[in-house]
């Protein structure tokens, strides 16, 4: 049985477009992308979770397994937010683009 890798995008912004293309990629599975800016929770035509990150802790319970990733472009924003979250390291994915050469 192959087990979905999910994925909890931190932003919806520009550089979140460019996380998502690279996590799908990389074999993950969107499964919500939080922003402050969304208001209520709505589910995009793609099956995508969209809300706040009010939503973040419940997910956590219902997709066990499921990994974040803070996909804000501003070093400075993203550590405000990862200290905000205040989630166990393991919580957090790692993506490398499948196209990289290291």
């Amino acid at each position: 049985m192959i087990l979905k890798k999910l994925l909890i995008l931190i932003g919806d912004s520009g550089h979140a477009k460019v996380i998502e293309h690279v996590a799908i990629r990389s074999g993950w599975t969107i499964l919500a992308k939080l922003d402050d800016r969304y208001h209520e929770k709505r589910v995009s035509s793609k099956g995508i979770i969209l809300g706040n990150t009010s939503l973040l802790h419940n997910l956590m319970i219902d997709y066990e397994g499921v990994k974040i990733f803070i996909a804000i472009g501003s070093n400075r924003v993203r550590d405000l937010i990862f200290r905000k979250l205040n989630l166990p390291q393991e919580s957090y994915a790692t993506l490398i683009d499948p196209s990289s050469i290291i």
